[in-house]
């Protein structure tokens, strides 16, 4: 879930999707259905945002589990985002 309307906030600044996904990892969280659904339907956002601002929000994750990592982004079908990681 998140404060105010998904889609608006995920509009006004989409490297949100990044966040949500880096927090759903790291604290073993389950996405609102509604928010996942917004998230999913605006991915195409993130091509307008600056790669090293993906590169550097990707990398605050503390989970290195890849599994849990590659089914996360595969679910929005952005798996390519997992050659971010720095290791």
């Amino acid at each position: 879930s998140c404060i105010g309307d998904p889609e608006i906030r995920i509009k006004e600044d989409p490297l949100r999707i990044i966040r949500a996904i880096r927090f759903k990892i790291d604290l073993n969280l389950e996405f609102d259905e509604s928010l996942r659904m917004v998230m999913k339907n605006n991915i195409a956002l993130l091509d307008k945002i600056n790669p090293d601002k993906i590169k550097q929000d990707l990398n605050k994750m503390k989970c290195r589990e890849m599994d849990t990592i590659l089914d996360t982004l595969a679910d929005f079908n952005i798996t390519h985002l997992y050659n971010m990681l720095e290791y």
